[in-house]
């Protein structure tokens, strides 16, 4: 159907720069979820690329914790309902969403950080898990924020641990452990 100029004022606001205003095109999306049909899904996963290329914009936005936290909530609803239906990530689809949820996961807020910690579990389900970690372990060398730098080691870890050692690329194998080396330097560094 056509998008009617509500859903295009909630999903493209004039007013841009914050958080909050997403939370219409957020509601739109909780309401497609939540359709008992299976017509507001067959929507979501039809122009999944579309949502996630908006949701990374909203991501990059001057954070408001209420409108953070009900985006992760929305993002958490999707990323379940996927991995309900077995549906496996296309090669874009990651491109343009999973390092921007990596990025953004270095949260000190215990609820944020938690909704963005189920949202990486579930990204690594809904992605084959050495394809996941080489996101992860490139983002090691590029972020400034050690909480994220922990996020993410704390993922490629849980990689190794439910997929072994094939739950790395060959390249990881070989530049993981110098960054985790280096990143643990930096965090001591920043500590004292």
């Amino acid at each position: 159907g056509d998008l009617s100029e509500e859903g295009i004022a909630a999903f493209f606001p004039k007013m841009t720069g914050k958080m909050d205003c997403a939370d219409k095109g957020l509601d739109i999306l909780a309401g497609l979820l939540n359709d008992p049909t299976d017509a507001g899904m067959e929507l979501l996963v039809g122009h999944l690329d579309l949502v996630f290329k908006w949701l990374t914009l909203r991501l990059c936005e001057r954070e408001s914790v209420k409108s953070l936290n009900k985006m992760l909530e929305v993002m958490v609803g999707m990323l379940t309902k996927l991995q309900e239906i077995s549906y496996t990530l296309s090669d874009p689809e990651a491109l343009v969403f999973i390092p921007y949820v990596l990025e953004k996961s270095g949260q000190t807020k215990p609820r944020i950080k938690a909704l963005f910690a189920t949202c990486r579990e579930l990204l690594s389900q809904l992605y084959p898990a050495a394809r996941y970690t080489t996101f992860a372990v490139n983002l090691l060398p590029l972020t400034k924020n050690a909480k994220t730098r922990v996020a993410v080691m704390e993922d490629t870890a849980r990689m190794v641990r439910t997929h072994g050692m094939a739950g790395l690329s060959k390249k990881n194998k070989t530049v993981l452990w110098p960054l985790v080396a280096k990143s643990v330097d930096a965090s001591d560094a920043e500590e004292h």
